[in-house]
């Protein structure tokens, strides 16, 4: 076992350890190490271990969101275009709910039931209360929701024994599995921050790459508006960007009502009411979410157009096998594309 991590519970005999309450089961007396203080026999769990904690409990999470977010990927009909819905507003309300959603789940369950996260029971620690003992319900909700406030995680950093923010307001402290409650209870919460492990300078690079990290957010939000304000790419502007993004989703809508066409007409025997059905095969839905967009689709019981304006002129796809640019919009009555729309 490191160094820093060698805990010796305190025996609630002892003479300078504060009573312990009543409830609180009483640990068997046990040797300190030799050169041990009062402080060294009983301390949280140390930086490195609770670093190890972060990074495998960051890994089980994002094991279980990945399916989910695959199931809610289907679910928004995602992978039928997925570039092209990459932006779309109910996918990112979907996965940002989603984001905290399991990360909650996880710690509140967790930690409510067994006292310890899949990295605790890597690392041999466990959650307790300042009895020693598995934290109420009500701790752990608060120590879970504690984990969003904003930069939690540099509370942690140049402490070689750390105590975060989510800890101290939820009263709740994280410790190696032999460490007895008795041994927790006589802690001296207050100068556990100053406590030096032997792993200092490898808590020190830890917690300076930690701090360049926090740095570098603002010189990349930075580093974003200037690509905004410039453009993304010689001749082209973000505004442009867009626009190209836009019309390429316009004609994959365009592709995608002529391929549902067909699948209409086997289940109908006839392109009538194709354009204003709703139903599975209907192109109703993907005119409505494309409204701005300006598509005009038009059908007959043998024959079904459609048109989308562009900057390079209106796309056109037809029941003839047409999908390309049109040379001039749709006149009254037509329900196929003009004559000479060029494929491209």
């Amino acid at each position: 076992m490191p160094p820093e991590d060698q805990h010796f519970p305190v025996s609630s005999s002892s003479a300078s350890g504060p009573s312990i309450p009543s409830g609180v089961p009483s640990a068997v007396p046990q040797p300190v190490a030799p050169g041990a203080t009062a402080l060294s026999a009983a301390l949280p769990a140390s930086f490195l271990r609770r670093l190890g904690n972060s990074l495998i409990d960051g890994i089980a999470i994002g094991v279980i969101s990945y399916p989910l977010l695959f199931v809610v990927s289907l679910m928004l009909r995602v992978s039928q275009d997925a570039a092209a819905r990459s932006f779309d507003v109910s996918a990112l309300v979907a996965y940002g709910s989603l984001s905290m959603i399991v990360p909650v789940f996880y710690f509140l369950i967790c930690e409510s039931v067994w006292g310890k996260t899949i990295g605790k029971l890597a690392t041999g620690t466990k959650v307790v209360d300042y009895t020693g003992l598995k934290p109420s319900f009500g701790r752990v909700f608060l120590r879970t929701i504690c984990r969003f406030i904003p930069f939690d995680n540099i509370s942690f950093l140049f402490r070689s024994y750390p105590r975060g923010w989510h800890d101290k307001i939820s009263g709740t402290l994280v410790v190696l599995d032999e460490v007895a409650p008795a041994a927790v209870v006589g802690m001296d919460r207050g100068a556990t921050g100053k406590a030096k492990g032997p792993h200092r300078w490898a808590v020190m690079l830890i917690s300076i790459l930690g701090v360049l990290q926090l740095l570098a957010i603002p010189f990349f939000l930075f580093l974003t508006a200037l690509l905004f304000i410039n453009g993304f790419s010689e001749g082209g502007s973000p505004s442009q960007s867009r626009s190209e993004g836009n019309e390429a989703y316009v004609r994959s809508s365009v592709f995608q009502i002529a391929v549902t066409a067909e699948l209409y007409r086997d289940a109908n025997a006839s392109y009538a009411g194709f354009c204003t059905d709703k139903g599975q095969y209907g192109a109703a839905e993907v005119i409505e979410r494309q409204a701005s967009a300006g598509i005009d689709c038009r059908d007959s019981a043998e024959a079904w157009v459609v048109t989308a304006p562009l900057e390079e002129g209106d796309i056109c796809a037809d029941s003839e096998g047409t999908f390309g640019y049109a040379p001039r919009p749709l006149e009254e009555g037509e329900v196929s594309c003009p004559e000479g729309t060029e494929t491209r």
